[in-house]
Protein backbone atom coordinates (compact mmCIF):
# COMPACT_ATOMS: atom_id res chain seq x y z
CA UNK A 1 0.00 0.00 0.00
CA UNK A 2 1.19 3.57 -0.65
CA UNK A 3 2.82 5.53 2.15
CA UNK A 4 0.80 8.71 2.03
CA UNK A 5 3.23 10.79 4.04
CA UNK A 6 6.03 10.04 1.55
CA UNK A 7 4.28 9.21 -1.71
CA UNK A 8 1.76 12.06 -2.00
CA UNK A 9 1.87 15.82 -1.71
CA UNK A 10 -0.95 18.02 -0.46
CA UNK A 11 -1.97 20.59 -3.07
CA UNK A 12 -4.58 23.26 -3.69
CA UNK A 13 -8.00 21.92 -4.67
CA UNK A 14 -7.70 23.68 -8.04
CA UNK A 15 -4.73 21.55 -9.14
CA UNK A 16 -5.69 19.47 -12.18
CA UNK A 17 -5.25 15.72 -11.82
CA UNK A 18 -5.39 15.75 -8.02
CA UNK A 19 -7.13 13.02 -6.07
CA UNK A 20 -7.87 13.32 -2.38
CA UNK A 21 -7.26 11.66 0.92
CA UNK A 22 -10.71 11.34 2.47
CA UNK A 23 -12.21 10.50 5.83
CA UNK A 24 -15.49 11.26 7.55
CA UNK A 25 -17.16 12.08 10.83
CA UNK A 26 -20.74 10.94 11.40
CA UNK A 27 -23.43 12.28 13.69
CA UNK A 28 -27.13 11.55 13.99
CA UNK A 29 -29.61 9.92 11.64
CA UNK A 30 -31.32 11.01 8.43
CA UNK A 31 -34.57 10.18 6.70
CA UNK A 32 -33.88 7.87 3.78
CA UNK A 33 -36.37 9.75 1.59
CA UNK A 34 -34.36 12.99 1.95
CA UNK A 35 -31.11 11.16 1.23
CA UNK A 36 -32.58 9.58 -1.90
CA UNK A 37 -34.02 12.85 -3.15
CA UNK A 38 -30.69 14.68 -2.95
CA UNK A 39 -28.75 11.65 -4.25
CA UNK A 40 -30.80 11.61 -7.45
CA UNK A 41 -30.64 15.42 -7.71
CA UNK A 42 -26.83 15.12 -7.84
CA UNK A 43 -27.14 12.69 -10.76
CA UNK A 44 -25.66 9.76 -8.87
CA UNK A 45 -26.58 6.14 -9.69
CA UNK A 46 -29.58 5.02 -7.66
CA UNK A 47 -28.25 1.46 -7.35
CA UNK A 48 -25.29 2.83 -5.34
CA UNK A 49 -27.54 4.54 -2.80
CA UNK A 50 -27.71 3.17 0.73
CA UNK A 51 -30.89 1.14 1.21
CA UNK A 52 -33.27 1.92 4.05
CA UNK A 53 -33.00 -0.57 6.94
CA UNK A 54 -35.21 -3.62 6.52
CA UNK A 55 -37.94 -4.45 9.02
CA UNK A 56 -35.79 -7.39 10.19
CA UNK A 57 -32.88 -5.07 10.92
CA UNK A 58 -35.10 -2.60 12.75
CA UNK A 59 -36.54 -5.32 14.98
CA UNK A 60 -33.08 -6.62 15.85
CA UNK A 61 -31.91 -3.11 16.71
CA UNK A 62 -34.94 -2.54 18.91
CA UNK A 63 -34.38 -5.77 20.85
CA UNK A 64 -30.61 -5.26 21.06
CA UNK A 65 -31.23 -1.87 22.68
CA UNK A 66 -32.60 -3.82 25.66
CA UNK A 67 -29.51 -6.00 26.00
CA UNK A 68 -27.00 -5.12 28.71
CA UNK A 69 -25.10 -6.87 31.47
CA UNK A 70 -26.52 -10.40 31.72
CA UNK A 71 -29.19 -9.75 29.07
CA UNK A 72 -28.44 -11.05 25.57
CA UNK A 73 -30.23 -11.34 22.23
CA UNK A 74 -30.49 -14.72 20.53
CA UNK A 75 -32.04 -15.84 17.25
CA UNK A 76 -34.18 -18.95 17.51
CA UNK A 77 -33.40 -20.64 14.20
CA UNK A 78 -36.35 -23.01 14.24
CA UNK A 79 -38.93 -20.21 14.46
CA UNK A 80 -37.03 -17.12 13.33
CA UNK A 81 -37.92 -15.36 16.59
CA UNK A 82 -35.63 -12.96 18.42
CA UNK A 83 -35.33 -13.70 22.11
CA UNK A 84 -34.14 -11.51 24.95
CA UNK A 85 -32.52 -13.95 27.36
CA UNK A 86 -30.90 -13.56 30.76
CA UNK A 87 -27.89 -15.47 31.99
CA UNK A 88 -27.81 -17.35 35.28
CA UNK A 89 -25.86 -20.31 36.59
CA UNK A 90 -27.10 -23.79 37.35
CA UNK A 91 -24.78 -26.43 38.82
CA UNK A 92 -21.84 -24.20 37.95
CA UNK A 93 -22.84 -23.95 34.29
CA UNK A 94 -24.29 -20.94 32.46
CA UNK A 95 -28.01 -21.08 31.82
CA UNK A 96 -29.87 -18.82 29.39
CA UNK A 97 -33.57 -18.26 30.03
CA UNK A 98 -35.88 -16.38 27.63
CA UNK A 99 -37.44 -13.26 29.08
CA UNK A 100 -39.39 -12.34 25.95
CA UNK A 101 -39.59 -13.25 22.27
CA UNK A 102 -40.60 -11.35 19.14
CA UNK A 103 -41.19 -11.98 15.47
CA UNK A 104 -42.44 -9.96 12.54
CA UNK A 105 -46.00 -10.28 11.29
CA UNK A 106 -47.51 -8.71 8.13
CA UNK A 107 -49.28 -5.41 8.68
CA UNK A 108 -51.93 -6.26 6.11
CA UNK A 109 -51.95 -2.61 5.06
CA UNK A 110 -50.85 -2.14 1.42
CA UNK A 111 -48.82 1.02 0.97
CA UNK A 112 -47.84 1.26 4.63
CA UNK A 113 -44.35 2.51 5.52
CA UNK A 114 -43.56 -0.93 6.87
CA UNK A 115 -44.66 -4.29 5.47
CA UNK A 116 -44.51 -5.96 8.89
CA UNK A 117 -44.71 -5.13 12.56
CA UNK A 118 -43.18 -6.75 15.67
CA UNK A 119 -45.42 -9.01 17.72
CA UNK A 120 -44.48 -10.44 21.09
CA UNK A 121 -44.76 -14.22 21.01
CA UNK A 122 -43.66 -14.87 24.59
CA UNK A 123 -43.29 -13.01 27.87
CA UNK A 124 -41.93 -14.70 30.96
CA UNK A 125 -44.33 -12.95 33.31
CA UNK A 126 -47.01 -11.78 30.88
CA UNK A 127 -45.77 -8.20 31.05
CA UNK A 128 -46.04 -6.16 27.83
CA UNK A 129 -43.84 -3.24 28.90
CA UNK A 130 -40.82 -4.60 27.02
CA UNK A 131 -42.93 -5.01 23.91
CA UNK A 132 -44.09 -1.40 24.17
CA UNK A 133 -40.43 -0.31 24.18
CA UNK A 134 -39.52 -2.57 21.23
CA UNK A 135 -42.51 -1.46 19.19
CA UNK A 136 -41.83 2.23 19.84
CA UNK A 137 -38.16 1.82 18.86
CA UNK A 138 -39.15 -0.08 15.71
CA UNK A 139 -41.61 2.59 14.62
CA UNK A 140 -39.10 5.40 15.27
CA UNK A 141 -36.57 3.64 13.06
CA UNK A 142 -38.83 3.37 10.02
CA UNK A 143 -37.26 5.21 7.09
CA UNK A 144 -34.31 6.41 9.19
CA UNK A 145 -30.68 5.74 8.29
CA UNK A 146 -28.31 5.71 11.28
CA UNK A 147 -24.66 6.73 11.48
CA UNK A 148 -23.78 3.04 11.69
CA UNK A 149 -25.59 2.39 8.40
CA UNK A 150 -23.80 5.31 6.73
CA UNK A 151 -20.38 4.25 8.00
CA UNK A 152 -20.64 0.75 6.50
CA UNK A 153 -22.06 2.16 3.26
CA UNK A 154 -19.37 4.83 2.79
CA UNK A 155 -16.60 2.30 3.38
CA UNK A 156 -18.01 -0.04 0.73
CA UNK A 157 -18.68 2.83 -1.66
CA UNK A 158 -15.26 4.48 -1.52
CA UNK A 159 -13.31 1.21 -1.79
CA UNK A 160 -15.54 -0.51 -4.36
CA UNK A 161 -15.35 -0.71 -8.15
CA UNK A 162 -17.22 2.59 -8.60
CA UNK A 163 -14.95 4.96 -6.64
CA UNK A 164 -11.90 2.65 -6.70
CA UNK A 165 -10.34 4.19 -3.61
CA UNK A 166 -7.54 2.54 -1.67
CA UNK A 167 -6.89 2.41 2.07
CA UNK A 168 -4.48 5.15 3.00
CA UNK A 169 -3.78 3.82 6.49
CA UNK A 170 -4.25 0.03 6.53
CA UNK A 171 -3.01 -0.19 10.12
CA UNK A 172 -5.90 1.92 11.43
CA UNK A 173 -8.43 2.10 8.59
CA UNK A 174 -10.87 4.96 8.16
CA UNK A 175 -8.75 7.01 5.73
CA UNK A 176 -8.83 6.43 1.97
CA UNK A 177 -7.31 7.85 -1.18
CA UNK A 178 -9.78 8.61 -3.98
CA UNK A 179 -8.05 8.79 -7.38
CA UNK A 180 -8.44 11.73 -9.78
CA UNK A 181 -10.74 9.88 -12.19
CA UNK A 182 -13.47 9.37 -9.54
CA UNK A 183 -12.94 12.35 -7.23
CA UNK A 184 -15.66 14.29 -9.06
CA UNK A 185 -18.26 11.66 -8.20
CA UNK A 186 -16.99 11.44 -4.62
CA UNK A 187 -17.46 15.20 -4.26
CA UNK A 188 -21.11 14.69 -5.27
CA UNK A 189 -21.48 12.15 -2.44
CA UNK A 190 -20.03 14.75 -0.07
CA UNK A 191 -22.49 17.35 -1.38
CA UNK A 192 -25.41 15.02 -0.65
CA UNK A 193 -24.37 14.46 2.95
CA UNK A 194 -23.55 18.14 3.44
CA UNK A 195 -27.08 19.11 2.43
CA UNK A 196 -29.30 16.60 4.23
CA UNK A 197 -27.25 15.26 7.18
CA UNK A 198 -24.95 16.32 10.01
CA UNK A 199 -22.23 14.03 8.64
CA UNK A 200 -19.01 15.43 7.20
CA UNK A 201 -16.76 14.04 4.49
CA UNK A 202 -13.37 15.73 4.60
CA UNK A 203 -11.22 15.71 1.45
CA UNK A 204 -7.53 16.67 1.38
CA UNK A 205 -6.40 17.24 -2.25
CA UNK A 206 -3.24 15.29 -3.15
CA UNK A 207 -1.09 14.40 -6.13
CA UNK A 208 1.23 11.41 -6.38
CA UNK A 209 4.99 11.67 -6.31
CA UNK A 210 7.05 9.82 -8.91
CA UNK A 211 8.41 7.36 -6.37
CA UNK A 212 4.87 6.24 -5.49
CA UNK A 213 4.31 4.67 -8.91
CA UNK A 214 6.24 1.48 -8.24
CA UNK A 215 4.38 0.92 -4.97
CA UNK A 216 0.97 1.39 -6.58
CA UNK A 217 2.03 -0.72 -9.56
CA UNK A 218 2.96 -3.65 -7.31
CA UNK A 219 -0.20 -3.35 -5.22
CA UNK A 220 -2.33 -3.25 -8.37
CA UNK A 221 -0.52 -6.24 -9.87
CA UNK A 222 -1.08 -8.28 -6.70
CA UNK A 223 -4.75 -7.31 -6.52
CA UNK A 224 -5.43 -8.24 -10.15
CA UNK A 225 -3.59 -11.55 -9.80
CA UNK A 226 -5.82 -12.45 -6.86
CA UNK A 227 -8.91 -11.54 -8.86
CA UNK A 228 -7.73 -13.61 -11.83
CA UNK A 229 -6.94 -16.62 -9.61
CA UNK A 230 -10.43 -16.46 -8.08
CA UNK A 231 -12.07 -16.23 -11.51
CA UNK A 232 -9.94 -19.11 -12.78
CA UNK A 233 -11.29 -21.33 -9.99
CA UNK A 234 -14.83 -20.40 -10.96
CA UNK A 235 -14.09 -21.29 -14.56
CA UNK A 236 -12.59 -24.65 -13.61
CA UNK A 237 -15.82 -25.50 -11.74
CA UNK A 238 -18.06 -24.18 -14.52
CA UNK A 239 -19.77 -27.56 -15.01
CA UNK A 240 -21.28 -27.23 -11.54
CA UNK A 241 -22.32 -23.58 -11.91
CA UNK A 242 -25.57 -21.96 -13.04
CA UNK A 243 -25.77 -19.62 -16.02
CA UNK A 244 -26.50 -16.49 -13.95
CA UNK A 245 -23.63 -17.25 -11.57
CA UNK A 246 -21.16 -17.60 -14.43
CA UNK A 247 -22.39 -14.36 -15.98
CA UNK A 248 -21.82 -12.61 -12.66
CA UNK A 249 -18.22 -13.87 -12.60
CA UNK A 250 -17.71 -12.73 -16.20
CA UNK A 251 -18.96 -9.28 -15.23
CA UNK A 252 -16.49 -9.24 -12.32
CA UNK A 253 -13.71 -9.86 -14.83
CA UNK A 254 -14.96 -6.96 -16.94
CA UNK A 255 -15.11 -4.66 -13.90
CA UNK A 256 -11.59 -5.65 -12.86
CA UNK A 257 -10.35 -4.97 -16.38
CA UNK A 258 -12.00 -1.54 -16.37
CA UNK A 259 -10.49 -0.72 -12.98
CA UNK A 260 -7.07 -1.83 -14.22
CA UNK A 261 -7.39 0.42 -17.28
CA UNK A 262 -8.06 3.46 -15.08
CA UNK A 263 -5.18 2.63 -12.77
CA UNK A 264 -2.87 2.17 -15.77
CA UNK A 265 -3.85 5.63 -16.94
CA UNK A 266 -3.24 7.00 -13.46
CA UNK A 267 0.21 5.38 -13.21
CA UNK A 268 1.25 5.91 -16.81
CA UNK A 269 2.22 2.22 -17.04
CA UNK A 270 0.53 -0.84 -18.50
CA UNK A 271 0.11 -4.49 -17.50
CA UNK A 272 -0.48 -6.27 -20.82
CA UNK A 273 -0.25 -9.83 -19.47
CA UNK A 274 -2.77 -9.23 -16.71
CA UNK A 275 -5.04 -7.38 -19.14
CA UNK A 276 -4.95 -10.32 -21.54
CA UNK A 277 -5.61 -12.81 -18.74
CA UNK A 278 -8.64 -10.89 -17.50
CA UNK A 279 -10.02 -10.55 -21.03
CA UNK A 280 -9.60 -14.28 -21.68
CA UNK A 281 -11.31 -15.12 -18.40
CA UNK A 282 -14.17 -12.75 -19.20
CA UNK A 283 -14.71 -14.34 -22.61
CA UNK A 284 -14.37 -17.91 -21.31
CA UNK A 285 -16.80 -17.30 -18.45
CA UNK A 286 -19.40 -15.82 -20.80
CA UNK A 287 -18.94 -18.83 -23.07
CA UNK A 288 -19.37 -21.19 -20.12
CA UNK A 289 -22.53 -19.31 -19.12
CA UNK A 290 -23.96 -19.81 -22.60
CA UNK A 291 -23.25 -23.56 -22.39
CA UNK A 292 -24.89 -23.71 -18.97
CA UNK A 293 -27.91 -21.91 -20.39
CA UNK A 294 -28.24 -24.46 -23.19
CA UNK A 295 -28.39 -27.26 -20.61
CA UNK A 296 -31.57 -25.89 -19.04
Amino acid sequence: MPNFEKDFTVVESTVEGAGAMTYWTLRGAVQHALLKQEWLAQGLHEDLLLAAPSDEKLLRRAVEDLASGDLFVETIKSTGELALVYKTEQDGLPKYTPMAKWKLAPTGRPGAANESVPVQTFSEDGDTSLHDIVLASFMRGLGRVTSEDVSVWLTRLVSGNYMQGVVARPETGGIYYVPPFTIGEWRKVKAVLDKVTNHQILNVPMVKNDEAIETIYTATMNEMKKVAASLQKELENADNKREDGLKTQAEKAALAKAKLARLEQFMGRTMPEVNEQLENLRADLFAAAAIAGDKK
